[in-house]
């Protein structure tokens, strides 16, 4: 599938030392592709547009794509399946994070959304998106959403849409008669059985959320291409995080660089709590406080990830908080690094995650801290961070994974990880983050230039200079505020 070395050119801009002068003008020539697209109010019965996503001129996935992705689960369901994806259900006060599933399935970031897939009768394939009727009333709080009808079909490439309320009697129609059977996936259990109990109480059913899992393990072309944004955009981050790093600056700060950095380049958000672990917190495997203020002579970890377009990346770097290697954290890195230089190599079609792990567990015993190495070496990675998929399945090309072994020495305040995302290719393997610095020598380099980090800022308003504000006692009671929510 992807078997040519992808360009990395936002990392490799980015190491150049002109950076600082000419990061407006990468801002404005990262995106790829055409103009961005028009967003019209909406209109009284008319269809609107629905507004566009952050980076819209970005790579995405086509409507195309979705639906062969339906056809296949339905096809793998077996004769006579019907299928029925439900979303989580719309929240208005809170940020509403659509099920990875049914995002996988329909590409609809929208809460309160289902569909009903099948092989009719004449062999042919339909499909059915159910969506809440439309609501102007919410629409003046949330801006406009999907609702049925021309506009959805466009937008989400399925050929028909329909009220949410005609469900259940779309799925009774198609399960009539011998042989048929019901499998739903798209959310957890709890929301399916809230839709489906009022819908179709007597009829059984059966998960499609293992087979969803493996279709999402073989990631596609456009998925690639997503993903190595979301790559490129955490590289980037974590240079700008090495070039920043200094004594007596907080883990917060570090932390504050990365994140400001993901959005800076267009990703939405992190795609996990980001670690930033300095002196003792380097050997903590999920330390997320970043409260710690770094102290000179220390190693830093930061364990990040971008998530652009629903994908997430996770890089782990392990770099001196003073930019300079002392002899010890050298030797400890280098062990580290040779162990993921020699698991990376393991990874080709028919080899497993466990086969990895052995590599780098062998490295690790054989420089003596075998019992310094707690955690696996590798992990699934794509929609989500630590991503589905049978974790026992062997390597096909298109499956991508983290390799990131580890050592941890507490009584020397001495952590060290290195992890980088890799795509399993016809011929082996490709490291999609290979731009990011993992040489020690380069590291420190690279951290001898100043950073976002160091940047002079605007102080803090003095308490002084601030009015002091002396309340009147109340003479009665205030007015009762009528809410409006």
């Amino acid at each position: 599938m992807i078997a040519a070395r992808p360009r990395l050119p936002l990392l490799r801009t980015l190491l150049r030392p002109a950076v600082a002068a000419g990061m407006a003008a990468l801002v404005a020539t990262a995106a790829v592709g055409a103009a961005r697209p028009s967003h019209a109010a909406p209109r009284d019965g008319g269809d609107e547009v629905r507004p566009p996503e952050p980076d819209q001129t970005g790579p995405g996935i086509g409507t195309d794509e979705l639906a062969s992705r339906r056809r296949r689960l339905v096809e793998a369901c077996g004769r006579g399946a019907v299928v029925c994806l439900i979303g989580k259900p719309a929240d208005d006060l809170e940020e509403f994070f659509q099920s990875p599933d049914f995002y996988y399935l329909t590409g609809i970031t929208e809460g309160g959304g289902a569909a009903a897939l099948r092989i009719g009768p004449d062999g042919a394939y339909e499909e059915v998106l159910f969506l809440p009727a439309r609501n102007r009333m919410q629409e003046q709080w949330d801006g406009p959403r999907l609702y049925p009808g021309a506009s959805a079909q466009r937008q989400t490439g399925f050929a028909a849409t329909a009220p949410k309320s005609r469900l259940g009697a779309t799925l009774t129609e198609w399960l009539a008669g011998e042989g048929k059977s019901l499998w739903v996936a798209g959310t957890d259990g709890r929301t399916v059985a809230d839709v489906l109990d009022r819908a179709l109480p007597d009829v059984e059913r059966k998960s499609a959320r293992s087979r969803v899992h493996a279709l999402r393990q073989i990631k596609s072309e456009a998925e690639v291409a997503i993903f190595t944004r979301a790559v490129e955009i955490t590289g980037a981050a974590l240079v700008e995080a090495m070039k920043s790093a200094a004594p007596k600056q907080g883990e917060w700060e570090l932390e504050a660089v990365i994140e400001y950095m993901f959005r800076r380049f267009g990703a939405e958000r992190f795609g996990f709590p980001s670690i930033v672990g300095s002196g003792p917190n380097s050997c903590v495997l999920h330390y997320n406080a970043s409260t710690r203020r770094m102290k000179a002579n220390e190693l830093v970890v930061c364990d990040v990830g971008a998530e652009y377009r629903r994908y997430t990346a996770d890089i782990t770097r392990t770099f001196p908080v003073s930019g300079k290697w002392s002899p010890r954290q050298r030797e400890i890195y280098e062990i580290v690094l040779r162990a993921q230089n020699e698991a990376m190599k393991a990874v080709r079609p028919g080899a497993t995650i466990r086969s990895v792990h052995s590599v780098a567990q062998r490295v690790i015993r054989e420089a003596g801290h075998g019992g310094r190495f707690p955690h696996g070496t590798s992990h699934w990675i794509g929609l989500e961070v630590h991503d589905v998929g049978d974790y026992s399945r062997r390597f096909e090309p298109g499956m991508i994974l983290s390799v990131e072994p580890g050592i941890y020495i507490p009584e020397e305040n001495i952590g060290v990880r290195i992890e980088d995302d890799v795509i399993v290719t016809r011929d082996g393997f490709v490291n999609l983050s290979e731009g990011c610095p993992r040489d020690p020598d380069e590291i420190e380099r690279i951290m001898a230039e100043g950073g976002v980090g160091n940047a002079r800022v605007a102080e803090l308003t003095s308490p002084n200079a601030r009015p002091e504000i002396r309340p009147e006692r109340p003479t009665q009671k205030p007015p009762t505020r009528k809410r409006i929510y």
